[in-house]
């Protein structure tokens, strides 16, 4: 689990250093937009799979058994015990 998490992480830090991780290539007549695009995409593709597994793995509440718990509870006024008198 903490592998699959570690690898959630990388992607959005990947994200929040898209210009730091290619000030160095930076300098007068270089496009950086398509590698920029691209670095990106494959961040993207990461945490897709990364997604999928959390699913797989049963961490994400993607199914209806999930949100039980937010479903209120009605308390009931009647019953019934089966037997005549």
């Amino acid at each position: 689990i903490m592998i699959t998490v570690g690898t959630l992480f990388t992607p959005l830090k990947g994200f929040l250093n898209l210009n730091t991780s290619f000030k160095h290539l930076e300098g007068e007549g270089v496009d950086l937009l398509f590698p920029k695009v691209k670095y990106l995409f494959f961040n993207l593709v990461v945490l897709g799979a990364t997604t999928y597994k959390l699913q797989s793995m049963g961490l994400l509440p993607f199914a209806a058994g999930d949100w039980i718990g937010l479903i209120p509870y009605k308390h009931v006024f009647e019953f019934s015990t089966g037997t005549l008198h």
